[in-house]
């Protein structure tokens, strides 16, 4: 991937080191990608106007714990970032089909404040892949790929529980492109291409990812390593 993706990809990507210092190192153009995502320049007026939250929706999902920030003062709001506004724009999705702010609080926002959960779905989402949320708002909540490709809207999940708790399964492809067309930040641009692949721009120029596809000696490695079978630690002494 010496340019940004143009299209779905055919094998697997490689996860994006959540170490931000591993990250810089081994993918500067991907670390680039991340500190935009993650840098807090947004305001409240900004979220407002990208997915239509009044202030008063805003100070209520603050009171509600459902805005993970802190204030540097009682009076001023924190600013937000891209993947802060992602992770709302979920929220919201996730609460206009009914469910709960408890159950959205216990286990839906914190789980998305995990960085990785969005460190790990941006190569596919890049790539043009569909990826969908999962959760039953009890145990967890993850990021499932789809392996039928990225135009089917359909997508198998093995859900391992034993909770009543509902079980919603979310494309989030149409939650990115409505953000990225949204989104015209001064020195930052997200822009969604035909083939439903992403590109950025900073301050008018390209941003070049490199490329995350594992080589065919390192399938045959992980490969060889799954077929390992595992040591089972013994409890005598």
């Amino acid at each position: 991937m010496a340019e940004n993706a143009k299209g779905p990809y055919e094998g697997r990507l490689k996860a994006l080191p959540e170490d931000r210092k591993i990250l810089k190192q081994s993918y500067p153009g991907w670390a680039v990608l991340i500190a935009k995502l993650t840098d807090a320049k947004l305001r409240a007026k900004d979220v407002q106007e990208v997915l239509g939250l009044s202030y008063r929706q805003i100070h209520h999902w603050h009171v509600r714990k459902l805005l993970w920030y802190e204030r540097n003062s009682q009076t001023e709001w924190r600013r937000f970032s891209i993947a802060d506004i992602f992770c709302l724009a979920l929220v919201k999705k996730v609460a206009t089909l009914g469910i709960s702010f408890d159950k959205l609080q216990k286990s839906f926002v914190v789980s998305m404040g995990v960085p990785g959960l969005l460190w790990n779905m941006l190569p596919r989402i890049i790539a043009g892949r569909e990826a969908f949320l999962y959760t039953d708002f009890e145990d967890f909540c993850e990021i499932a790929i789809s392996k039928n490709g990225s135009e089917n809207k359909t997508v198998e999940v093995s859900i391992v529980s034993e909770s009543r708790e509902p079980i919603i399964i979310l494309p989030l492809k149409a939650v990115v492109n409505e953000l990225a067309s949204k989104l015209d930040l001064p020195d930052f641009r997200v822009l969604a291409n035909e083939d439903g692949s992403y590109s950025f721009q900073i301050n008018g120029v390209p941003l070049l990812l490199e490329d995350l596809h594992y080589t065919e000696k390192e399938m045959h490695e992980i490969e060889r390593m799954q077929k390992i079978p595992r040591r089972v630690a013994s409890k005598h002494k």
